[in-house]
């Protein structure tokens, strides 16, 4: 379970990323949970919130004659997208030019957007299943804005994890000391780092067994060094003491 501006969310997938926005789903019988956040102004703002219309400050957000949610840009009157909950909730994008373009179909066993379809898989922490852009073009495991994907995970696990990450007493972390220093999943703290991933620099250890990381340092990049790489490998494994 999570909890976003006072909204919990429970096993929560993010099927699509749509012009800066994630499209959150709830599994719920008869009718999955929709939601839908965008970033502006600073601050995170649901356009749609459980299958209800929301509000933001750049999006008017009405509710259509035939059940289904109509958001449309705020200065332009241009439609964005409109939501259909349903047991198998449709969604249909804005085009640049304000019209209707592709469509999309979510339930709890597949996500369909135009001609690609998936099936039996979850999208969460940073990264979404599809990204659908404005011009109508697709591309597959796409990431979520980077502030967006930080605010889903909550800026307390970032911090924890970059305050790990900044430890003095070790050029390299493990993922086992990250998680344990931060007091995270292993799994958590996986998806930080993948948020993070223009700032985190990835090495392998000495064996090549496992991956480990570190802040990435201004100017050159240079590999991890043997030494530096070997005692982070051994004290974690060794010690009770975090790498």
């Amino acid at each position: 379970m999570a909890r976003f501006g006072g909204n919990e969310f429970t096993n929560y997938s993010v099927p699509l990323v749509f012009a800066g926005r994630a499209f959150l789903l709830e599994p719920r019988r008869p009718i999955p949970l929709t939601s839908v956040v965008v970033e502006a102004g600073g601050g995170f703002y649901f356009e749609i919130l459980k299958n209800n219309p929301g509000e933001s400050p750049v999006s008017v957000v009405e509710s259509g004659q035939t059940g289904e949610i109509v958001v449309r840009d705020k200065q332009t009157a241009r439609l964005l997208y409109k939501v259909r909950p349903a047991s198998e909730t449709s969604v249909v994008f804005g085009t640049l030019a304000g019209e209707e373009g592709v469509s999309a179909r979510i339930t709890d066993r597949f996500l369909q957007v135009g001609g690609v379809k998936l099936e039996n898989s979850v999208f969460n922490g940073v990264m979404a299943g599809v990204l659908v852009n404005p011009d109508g073009s697709i591309g597959i495991g796409a990431a979520i804005p980077p502030r967006l994907a930080q605010w889903l995970m909550g800026t307390d696990a970032v911090e924890r994890v970059l305050k790990a990450l900044r430890n003095p007493k070790w050029d390299w972390r493990t993922l086992p000391g990250i998680a344990h220093e931060a007091g995270l999943p292993e799994d958590q703290v996986l998806q930080v780092i993948e948020s993070l991933r223009s700032s985190v620099e990835r090495g392998k250890t000495t064996d090549k067994q496992e991956d480990v990381y570190r802040l990435r340092p201004t100017g050159v990049v240079t590999p991890p060094s043997s030494s530096s790489l070997f005692w982070s490998y051994i004290t974690k494994s060794t010690s009770s003491r975090s790498t």
